[in-house]
């Protein structure tokens, strides 16, 4: 099982991108004291992605790939 932590992060970007979610999502493993992996995102604010964050933050899940398929879909819409 994996354990999904989304942590936004503020960057100093361009006007356009300013209202932007930017961060990462964190992997963790029960048996790691440390997160094993990390998946950036960027994508404009949304309700959308607000839902999205809600439905996989501080959540666990066993397939990870189909997760990163979900955030990368998410991402190129």
């Amino acid at each position: 099982m994996y354990f999904l932590n989304f942590v936004e992060e503020f960057w100093n970007v361009k006007p356009e991108y300013r209202d932007w979610a930017i961060g990462r999502v964190e992997i963790h493993k029960d048996d790691e004291q440390w997160a094993i992996d990390e998946l950036r995102f960027s994508t404009p604010s949304s309700k959308e992605w607000v839902k999205f964050r809600e439905e996989w933050d501080f959540k666990d899940i066993g397939d990870l790939e189909q997760f990163k398929k979900l955030l990368v879909q998410f991402q190129c819409k």
